[in-house]
């Protein structure tokens, strides 16, 4: 598994990659690892919280090896389970310390999926709270995620120090060109590539 990363990377790399995501969160095998609710191994890589760290630390280590020192490194998260006897946000706080030390750039804060139903309370920014604890507790460079749909809510989450990228997804799918215009009616400064900028 970890020379499967390992070959991936280098590949990314090959092609051209400016940074690289190890992907923790969403349920995903290394989640799976680093949940209690899903790992119920006995060995080295079970049981305690160090234990279900170790592979995705030693993951980290080993891209960090071979990805350049001049291109990012980062990874998505799982700030809590949201589940009981899931993953705490202090759970998330210890792993971000030891993948700092690991030689990740940022981490990207997500939550649940380890199960498709949990006590998970959707509502605007659900998650910036967790992005926040583990930015104040780690001090890496952090990305929060999670139904933020207006500029403004963007914008006050970086001015009160909650987190220092804003990751949005769903509001480009249906409006792919609203970062554009909104940045257009605030008058504010954009570098649109001049064969597009016909469009606008």
């Amino acid at each position: 598994i970890v020379n499967d990363f390992k070959n991936c990377s280098k590949r990314a790399n090959r092609i051209g990659f400016d940074c690289l995501e190890i992907h923790m969160a969403h349920g995903y095998l290394l989640h799976e690892f680093y949940s209690p609710i899903s790992n119920k191994r006995k060995d080295i890589y079970g049981g305690n919280l160090e234990n279900r760290c170790r592979l995705l630390i030693e993951i980290t280590k080993e891209i960090r090896k071979i990805w350049p020192k001049n291109k990012i490194l980062g990874a998505r998260v799982t700030g809590k389970d949201w589940l009981k006897n899931g993953a705490s946000i202090d759970d998330c706080i210890f792993l971000v310390k030891k993948l700092k030390k690991a030689g990740l750039d940022y981490v990207c804060v997500s939550s649940g999926g380890i199960l498709s139903k949990t006590n998970m309370i959707f509502k605007k920014g659900y998650q910036v709270h967790l992005a926040k604890k583990i930015k104040k507790q780690t001090g890496i460079i952090t990305r929060t995620t999670g139904m933020i749909t207006k500029f403004n809510q963007a914008e006050k989450i970086i001015n009160n120090g909650s987190a220092d990228i804003v990751n949005m997804a769903r509001k480009f799918i249906n409006d792919p060109t609203w970062l554009i215009n909104t940045f257009k009616k605030k008058k504010l400064k954009i570098n649109i590539p001049n064969p597009y900028k016909r469009c606008f």
